[in-house]
């Protein structure tokens, strides 16, 4: 069976990965999919990724592009291309390719008895740093809030569009991918993991570098995250 997919693709200084990204997609999505939509956020690049997004656009009708003035965060950029999003089911592709593309056809015999499919990494990271901050990350989401998914921040995530529809979704920075695990766990849906080998950036710069700022960030965002959602008006 062939699904209608949108996919979000959240971009900031990503001239040397963009274009490579949103083709593989389209040779990929035209001949899987029944419909399909490419949405590229980017979040006020500064290199020549606009440029590029804009000509993208020009050439291919299924590939949108939305430009944040402002540098907002990933996850403000993801919630954005989510509200833009028209189609049955909705996943997002980092545009450094952190898993190879064709590994979205293991989903698809999950797609019609789950509300969502999620990844968990396989394989080896770029180092012991980035290793040590995700197991920290994911021991602490998961006590904090009692979800049990074997990776809480790896960005391999497809959703149906009328449960993401019904999320209240706040998170401006990388606190975004839990944020999307604590909505789906409250609302009961039904979740399927699924192994997802890990693929290490090969080009371009990855935005994960001053780890001391990082995980400061993420845990100003953690921990002001219940503050967030009580101040809105919603229960966690």
């Amino acid at each position: 069976m062939k699904y209608r997919i949108s996919v979000v693709v959240p971009i900031y200084n990503e001239e040397s990965n963009v274009e490579k990204t949103v083709l593989s997609l389209i040779n990929l999505l035209s001949k899987d999919c029944l419909d399909y939509e490419i949405i590229i956020v980017d979040s006020n690049s500064t290199d020549r990724s606009r440029e590029i997004s804009e000509n993208l656009v020009r050439k291919h009708k299924k590939v949108k592009y939305i430009y944040q003035p402002k540098r907002l965060g990933f996850g403000n950029g993801l919630i954005e291309g989510y509200k833009n999003c028209k189609l049955d089911y909705v996943w997002y592709m980092d545009a450094d390719f952190p898993y190879p593309i064709e590994e979205l056809r293991k989903s698809y015999p999950y797609l019609d008895k789950y509300d969502a499919v999620i990844g968990y990494k396989t394989g080896k990271r770029e180092n012991w740093k980035r290793k040590l901050m995700s197991i920290v990350y994911n021991r602490l989401i998961k006590f904090l809030y009692h979800i049990k998914y074997k990776d809480v921040n790896y960005s391999y995530k497809i959703v149906r569009n009328d449960v993401l529809k019904k999320m209240t979704l706040i998170s401006d920075g990388w606190f975004i991918d839990a944020e999307i695990l604590i909505e789906l766990k409250k609302g009961n849906y039904k979740v399927k993991e699924i192994p997802i080998p890990y693929t290490i950036r090969k080009t371009g710069d990855s935005k994960i570098n001053n780890y001391s700022k990082v995980v400061l960030g993420i845990l100003k965002e953690t921990f002001g995250y219940r503050r967030r959602k009580s101040l809105l008006g919603y229960r966690i």
